[in-house]
Parts: structure tokens; C-alpha cells; sequence
């Protein structure tokens, strides 16, 4: 009882393994592991193009995860546009937001603030986030002066 071809007369298989000093037990453990890496193979692969129906022909390549790659990208740009809203508010409130948060919620805002930061310093952007950071809070900071001279010259 094997997964594989097996000669008869040598008892070496499509592996080059030679069975023939194999347990009962050694068959079973080594048909086991077969069918482990044959499933986990299975799972990284795909099939490519089938020819007359038959699936001894099926030829695989490595399966693109073309979803995990746009839910990264849909999840960073929803942290994103959090963390944006959140310093701008943080700005408007003059801080206030922020105490806010950190109080009721076990400092939540910073902690957020503080992940993020270190993901972006992971991958050599910290700088750069930082920059946006300060941008948005002061932005946010202005916008009440903002608003108001534009009532003023009305």
C-alpha cells in the first residue's frame, strides 16, 4: 500500500528510497510523510492547463495569492487613513482627542500612534512618517484659524 511507484524487484521507489529492510511501521510513517508533503505541495500549487481530461497531465506553477496582496494593501491604507483622521482631529482639538482616548481606553491613541511608527521604522520609512505625522497635526491646528479668517473676509 503505497502513493508512489515502487520496483517490485529492488524495492527503491520514484524517491530513490530503498524499502526493502522497511517495518510494517517504517512503511506506514514514510507513506505518512509522503502524503504530507505531497498535500502541502499540492496547496502551493495550482492547476495550469489540463490536456485531454486526464489528471496525470495537469502541469502546476507556484499560485500567485493575488487576494493577500490587496488586502495588505487595502489594510494599509485603512491604518492610514485612521491614523491621518485621528491626527487631525488630535490637531483641531488641540490635543484633546488624544487625552481623551488615552484616558478612557488604556492609552490606545499613543499605543496606535506607537505600532505604527514602528512599522514604518521597520521598513526604513520612519522618517518619512514622521514628517507626515507632524504635517497632518499641524495642519489640523491651523484649520480653526484657518477657518475663521475665511468668515472674517466674507
Amino acid at each position: 500500500m503505497t502513493l508512489y511507484n515502487i520496483d517490485e524487484d529492488t524495492q527503491i521507489d520514484e524517491f530513490g528510497v530503498n524499502q526493502s529492510n522497511f517495518s510494517l511501521r517504517d512503511k506506514l510513517e514514510y507513506n505518512l510523510m509522503r502524503a504530507k508533503e505531497k498535500e502541502r505541495r499540492n496547496k502551493c500549487l495550482r492547476p495550469h492547463a489540463i490536456e485531454n481530461n486526464k489528471a496525470d497531465q495537469l502541469m502546476h506553477m507556484p499560485q500567485t495569492k493575488w487576494n493577500d496582496i490587496i488586502m495588505a494593501g487595502v489594510t494599509g491604507m485603512g491604518e492610514g487613513m485612521v491614523t491621518g483622521i485621528e491626527r487631525f482631529v488630535n490637531g483641531i482639538t488641540g490635543g484633546a482627542y488624544g487625552n481623551i482616548i488615552n484616558s478612557n481606553f488604556d492609552n490606545a491613541y499613543t499605543n496606535r500612534q506607537q505600532v505604527l511608527q514602528d512599522r514604518a521604522d521597520s521598513v526604513g520609512l520612519g522618517n518619512v512618517n514622521r514628517l507626515a505625522n507632524t504635517a497632518i497635526d499641524v495642519s489640523g491646528r491651523l484649520m480653526p484659524f484657518v477657518y475663521g479668517v475665511s468668515k472674517i473676509k466674507k
